[in-house]
């Protein structure tokens, strides 16, 4: 899935804007299962760390649907999974049909 995911990301035009994180933004301040979360931008992509009030990795696979299906493109997404002990990361992208997109590495503990 690794190889996927990076193939994916070669084919789409990264994008980073306020819209996108404002939309990102909005989501997780309406969820009640997050204690508090941090979004910042290295280079071209998000990464989004989320402490969840009381975590589990189905807790975190509960949040991570709900939040990629608001923020991700009617077009095309792809999803990457790692438990990392303590913790799980997502690799998520989405792009347009114009291949324009974004990549978010979301970390939940």
């Amino acid at each position: 899935m690794f190889r996927l995911m990076n193939n994916y990301m070669r084919e789409i035009n990264l994008v980073v804007n306020a819209d996108t994180k404002a939309m990102m933004d909005t989501v997780l301040r309406k969820s009640d299962l997050i204690e508090h979360f941090c979004i910042t931008i290295n280079f071209n992509r998000y990464i989004v760390d989320i402490k969840l009030k009381n975590y589990s990795v189905q807790e975190a696979k509960m949040h991570f649907d709900d939040f990629s299906n608001n923020i991700k493109y009617p077009y095309s997404d792809m999803t990457v999974r790692y438990n990392e002990g303590k913790l799980v990361r997502y690799r998520f992208a989405s792009c347009k049909e114009n291949k324009e997109g974004f990549y978010c590495d979301i970390i939940y503990s």
